[in-house]
């Protein structure tokens, strides 16, 4: 028997047989279809010389690196998964109160804050790890060990109003760690050193800030939650 043949007659049964598409489309479709092949996530063709994989090992420039960072923090942000971590974190743990100012999740916006290792940070150590080892990685590969990370609580975080919280981004608040949540030892034995000098040098600096030095001299109040 043809095995050409057998394959076509599979896929014509599979695309509505006599009743499916046209002959003369099914044709077409079968003879484009001979234009390309793939194998172990990698598409190919004969008829051109780049090959297209799903994964990959390093970048080319920099603006390429951060344009994946980017997306990567957005799938994790954007994911079912994270939105579970964040949800169980506030109404399970009880993590819904502002650390600073006393203000309940359910009364204003409590965001949950990466720190001293922003997100950003932990995503790009986590690829720049893999790509000095030589590992194959995709935007999914990453958001999937980074979500992993936290559902681990391996990431540290504290809570903030979101005003608070984009004072600090601005650069005009000094977070104390003992507010800070989660093993921060994880982070700093296995991705601190993959990131720049000048990403080291401000993850050390907020590292040393304290109820001591933060510098509130006034407008904040210290506050006790109910789990302390």
């Amino acid at each position: 028997m043809d095995e050409h043949a057998t394959v076509t007659d599979d896929l014509n049964i599979l695309l509505g047989g006599n009743d499916g598409i046209p002959e003369e489309t099914f044709q077409l479709v079968t003879a484009n279809s001979e234009q390309f092949r793939t194998q172990d996530q990698e598409l190919s063709s004969p008829n051109v010389p780049y090959t297209l994989s799903l994964r990959r090992k390093d970048f080319d420039t920099d603006r390429e690196l951060n344009m994946f960072v980017k997306s990567c923090e957005r799938l994790i942000r954007m994911s079912p998964e994270y939105r579970i971590w964040a949800d169980y974190i506030r109404e399970v743990l009880g993590y819904n109160i502002c650390e600073i100012t006393g203000e309940l999740h359910a009364h204003t916006s409590v965001d949950i804050h990466h720190h001293p290792f922003t997100l950003w940070a932990i995503v790009k150590s986590t690829i720049l790890k893999k790509s000095s080892s030589d590992q194959e990685f995709c935007s999914y590969d990453i958001s999937e060990e980074v979500i992993q990370l936290h559902y681990d609580l391996k990431v540290p975080f504290c809570l903030l109003i979101s005003s608070l919280h984009d004072k600090f981004h601005n650069g005009f608040l000094q977070i104390p760690m003992e507010i800070v949540h989660g093993d921060i030892q994880h982070l700093l034995q296995n991705n601190l050193g993959f990131l720049e000098d000048s990403e080291v040098e401000s993850i050390t600096a907020r590292l040393g800030i304290t109820r001591a030095n933060c510098g509130w001299t006034n407008g904040y109040r210290w506050i006790e939650t109910p789990r302390e």
